[in-house]
């Protein structure tokens, strides 16, 4: 048990880090009160999701499902999602489908089942990472279903086709 402490702990340090330096802070503590429709800050932000939503299976994989082998199916399985955050053209990409009138349309459509993801995921959470990487997981969470839900209609609710999400109501 220590040593699936000890990881997490490493890996939350890691990614609290970065948050600190890429991330606004919420104004309110809530998960619904960080739903961010505003265009992409750069591929550091981009970046800074990625490794967040690797943060956020591993914390599930290991200290909620706990099982290991969770990690290598759930990424298999978050690639195509990731692969549009990785995009070398994602940023203008996702800045597009923001300013969209179908790109809105879907964002509004998703918003209460993203606030409801992200309140789960951060229950989830609450005994794996400490609240300010708690909060900043969350965060890039909801972030990054915004900007997915804004650039295609098959990426609403795209933590449902995601194992490591089983615990997340679809």
């Amino acid at each position: 048990m220590r040593r699936r402490q000890f990881l997490l702990s490493s890996l939350a340090s890691a990614l609290a880090t970065s948050a600190a330096a890429q991330e606004p802070k919420p104004q309110e503590s809530q998960p619904d009160a960080r739903i961010d429709a505003g265009p992409v800050k750069g591929t550091e932000e981009l970046w800074y999701l990625l490794t967040a939503l690797d943060t956020l299976i591993f914390c599930l994989a290991v200290a909620v499902i706990k099982d290991q082998s969770v990690i290598v199916q759930a990424r298999r399985e978050i690639q195509p999602y990731s692969s549009q955050l990785s995009d070398p053209k994602a940023e203008e990409a996702f800045n597009a489908a923001l300013k969209s009138s179908e790109g809105q349309a879907r964002i509004e459509e998703s918003k209460a089942a993203i606030s409801d993801a992200a309140k789960e995921v951060d229950a989830l959470l609450t005994d794996a990472v400490s609240p300010p990487v708690r909060a900043s997981i969350v965060h890039a969470f909801t972030r990054a279903s915004i900007l997915l839900a804004a650039r295609a209609a098959e990426n609403q609710a795209w933590w449902c086709r995601v194992y490591a999400f089983r615990k997340v109501r679809c």
